[in-house]
């Protein structure tokens, strides 16, 4: 299974787990590896990859991590390449979609997303780069931009530097570390290391926090 994608489930309702099963079944270059509901036994298949294979985890968000918090830090845990995507419900709910975002997925779909996003879905994270599905685009924006949200920016304005400035614009236009590097004419480990930097700064774990914050503070912006 050289140079496949690996792709799994966990805690997904049967039928949507059926419905990834035929589609990956189909595909070449991916290969769906089961359906899990017991977290550990998930990460004993994912530790038993080699380090250099991609490997997707498409996650029920509500019974997934809004139940089991830790379980995304222990799905993204040590050096495999783990990618996480969130399936979302339909819902009106804004704060949902918040804490979404703030957990720090690498892709966010609805439950009920077409099979071609699914797999488009897929390619992106599994490239290192982040996934935001269309029909989940506009409600977050749109929660971003609410009055609700924006009365949560901490009153401290934390100044950044032209080149932190431009590594979260860059990151909230969807770059990846290497992308980012590319553009910047930086060495990855460079990139790495200036995310670690501005993660300390800010008190903050993870890309997508950073970016949400910059984004309700004005440091950049969702284009």
């Amino acid at each position: 299974m050289a140079g496949v994608i690996k792709i799994y489930s966990w805690k997904v309702i049967p039928l949507l787990e059926l419905g990834l099963q035929c589609l990956f079944d189909d595909q070449r270059g991916m290969a769906f590896c089961g359906g899990y509901q017991d977290l550990n036994r998930l990460l004993e298949q994912v530790q038993t990859a080699p380090v250099h294979v991609p490997q997707v985890i498409f996650v029920d968000y509500l019974e997934g991590y809004e139940r089991h918090p830790a379980s995304l830090s222990s799905l993204k845990a040590g050096s495999h390449q783990v990618r996480v995507i969130f399936l979302l419900p339909r819902s009106e709910d804004d704060a949902l979609f918040m804490r979404a975002l703030r957990a720090g997925a690498d892709g966010y779909m609805l439950q009920s997303s077409a099979a071609d996003l699914v797999l488009q879905a897929v390619r992106t994270v599994a490239a290192g780069k982040s996934y935001v599905g269309p029909e989940v685009a506009p409600v977050m924006l749109d929660a971003l931009r609410k009055p609700m949200y924006v009365a949560q920016v901490p009153s401290v304005q934390l100044p950044l530097s032209d080149r932190e400035r431009t590594l979260i614009q860059l990151a909230a236009d969807g770059l990846s570390n290497a992308e980012i590097a590319d553009a910047l004419g930086l060495a990855e480990k460079t990139v790495r290391n200036l995310w670690s930097s501005l993660f300390e700064k800010l008190g903050m774990e993870d890309r997508t926090q950073a970016v949400l914050w910059a984004v309700r503070t004005g440091h950049a912006v969702l284009r």
